[in-house]
């Protein structure tokens, strides 16, 4: 059996991790018009300062798998950004999520040899999860381009110059992605899916004295010195001016996003500590972020309308369903 503090920490951090992402979508980040990639550099700085308060009570204790870490988390980070560019966060996500799930599972149980009780529910419990996941993405591409055409139906009924200005503000003009950018987004989704998995697997490896919580600024340096190097590779390929830091619109929830995110990094760093839950358990366990992110999408941003939102919660609780498998069969 799983221990309720193990478990309880798992699910805190599903929480902070489907949330993080509301401060990107503040009224003022999106009138900035702040790059995705100037946003994640100012989420590296929350995360890095967060990571500083816990040297209030444990002692600077840094590793080099540490520092590998918060590479493996900007360089994922990254990925992430470039496939919801290309093929739309909905899809990116799933793909992303999925790919971590089945990443950290297998790592966890073949390379860590993290035994289970009841091994064959463990492995159908992963499939309901990626199932889930999977439905997810499908029920968000499929509920944006329904609500796309019917911004195109209510458009038919207004002046086409006004029509014409509206693409052009939001965008829209330029339409979807073609197969080539799908393709390449969909790889850059596997991408941050499989570095992800892996964030949290080199703490394994590290000192005793440097694990659990004290493994943090270790990480926190990894992402300090990965993040301007990412930031920049971002920039060169994007073949763009330097885009502005906008530091009055996007410091402060850049750097409360990092928080949020690090926060549900250190209650999966509880949890995968435990011996009774580890790694198979809590990364697993902390994708169910994306039912978390769901709700917050549905209540404050009406993402799913309408019959739509079925697609919302039938997958969820498909996700419920997988994650207390996942936990049962431990």
């Amino acid at each position: 059996m799983v221990s309720g503090g193990g478990l309880t920490a798992a699910a805190a951090s599903a929480g902070f991790n489907g949330s993080f992402g509301l401060f990107q979508k503040l009224p003022s980040i999106k009138h900035a018009q702040v790059s995705p990639v100037i946003f994640n550099f100012w989420f590296a700085a929350g995360i890095v300062i967060s990571s500083l308060v816990l040297l209030v009570k444990y002692p600077l204790v840094l590793t080099p798998w540490g520092i590998l870490s918060g590479a493996l988390l900007m360089v994922s980070t990254a990925s992430t950004f470039t496939a919801i560019d290309r093929i739309g966060l909905s899809m990116s996500t799933g793909l992303l999520s999925g790919t971590s799930v089945i990443v950290s599972f297998s790592f966890g149980a073949v390379v860590q040899g993290e035994a289970f009780s009841r091994t064959a529910l463990a492995v159908g419990a992963i499939l309901v999860l990626v199932v889930a996941i999977v439905a997810y993405a499908a029920a968000g591409q499929l509920a944006s381009a329904a609500n796309q055409q019917s911004d195109e139906d209510a458009d038919a009924e207004k002046p086409f110059i006004a029509t014409i200005r509206e693409q052009i503000d939001n965008g829209s003009l330029t339409g979807g992605a073609d197969g080539q950018q799908q393709l390449v987004g969909a790889a850059f989704a596997l991408l941050a899916g499989t570095f992800g998995g892996l964030v949290l697997a080199p703490m394994s490896y590290a000192p005793h004295r440097a694990q659990g919580l004290s493994y943090v600024p270790s990480m926190a340096l990894g992402v300090l010195i990965a993040a301007p190097i990412v930031t920049a590779i971002l920039v060169l390929v994007q073949q763009g001016p330097w885009p502005s830091l906008h530091s009055r619109e996007a410091a402060l929830p850049g750097i409360a996003s990092g928080t949020c995110w690090n926060l549900g990094n250190m209650c999966s760093i509880i949890a995968t500590t435990d011996p009774q839950v580890g790694l198979s358990i809590a990364y697993p366990v902390m994708q169910c972020g994306l039912f978390v992110a769901g709700l917050w999408g549905i209540l404050l941003y009406g993402e799913l309308r309408g019959k739509w939102q079925l697609g919302f919660w039938l997958p969820g609780l498909f996700v419920l369903a997988g994650a207390s498998m996942l936990a049962a069969a431990k």
